[in-house]
């Protein structure tokens, strides 16, 4: 199947201690640090999305594909020099009893498959945005997990917003994956909005393994999305997505075909957010 573990190079007993130590660090001693050497500019900002989705894709493989119940919620510290700090949380919550008919193990209604957590700090200057963190992965109901670094640039630009992002997993995989996406946002009224984008993925040697069950390195998951935002007020929305994804390079797309799973999909989500 999909997502077979790569070795990690350390001794078995001593791997997990070592990405345990760096996610503690990240996940604790990082937001204390930041706040302890930085000067904030403002109040905390808190940020949820609460979305119901008919399935889950991750990088074009199928992970659920059942109905799914997705939320995430983050808090943000501003800081001096157009700096944030921040902390998010996302889960993937199963709504269907049995098989997922994805990647992920087979969960009980009303339990999670997924649960993700995000330190991050990012820095602005006019059009210009950077950001780095680390996203650790917990699959509650199957053993293992896993941890990834990533660094991004984007800029806003002639209208558009161009975006490049580098993952490197730390943990299980140790391999390199990059994503670049270019997104658009319309104004449709005073309360619509808009947003289109699209983005192709690459997987080295090591992510291809892990992720599409392939030995070789190539282009990855080809996305494109369509958004339609209402607001309620200055801090709440209601969002319609349809997204589409499929596998650029006929060796992955093949071997994800030979594990039983499709690697092209149609997604539709419904859900609101909200800002604090």
């Amino acid at each position: 199947m999909c997502w077979q573990p790569a070795s990690s190079g350390l001794p078995p007993s001593l791997s997990p201690l070592v990405v345990r130590f760096v996610s503690f660090c990240a996940l604790v001693l990082f937001p204390w640090g930041v706040s302890a050497c930085s000067a904030t500019s403002g109040p905390p900002a808190v940020d949820a999305k609460i979305e119901l989705a008919d399935r889950y894709i991750f990088r074009g493989v199928p992970r659920v594909e059942a109905a799914v119940l997705q939320g995430w919620t983050s808090v943000a510290l501003p800081l001096e020099s157009e700096a944030t700090a921040s902390f998010s949380w996302w889960g993937n919550l199963n709504l269907e009893e049995g098989e997922s008919g994805g990647v992920l193990a087979a969960g009980d209604q009303g339990q999670f498959s997924e649960v993700d957590v995000s330190p991050e700090y990012a820095w602005s200057s006019g059009d210009w945005s950077l950001a780095t963190g680390l996203t650790s992965y917990a699959f509650p109901g199957q053993a293992g997990g896993t941890a990834e670094l990533y660094a991004s640039a984007s800029v806003f630009a002639l209208g558009v917003s161009p975006n490049v992002t580098a993952y490197y997993d730390i943990d299980e995989v140790q391999g390199l994956y990059l994503t670049g996406s270019v997104s658009r946002v319309w104004t449709l009224s005073e309360r619509l909005q808009a947003l289109v984008a699209g983005s192709l993925g690459f997987a080295d040697k090591k992510q291809g393994r892990a992720l599409y069950a392939s030995s070789r390195s190539g282009l990855a998951d080809l996305t494109s999305l369509l958004q339609i935002s209402y607001a309620m007020d200055t801090a709440s929305s209601w969002f319609l997505r349809f997204s589409s994804s499929t596998l650029a390079w006929g060796e992955f797309e093949d071997s994800v075909e030979n594990q039983g799973l499709d690697p092209d999909s149609f997604t539709i989500a419904l859900g609101a957010s909200w800002s604090f």
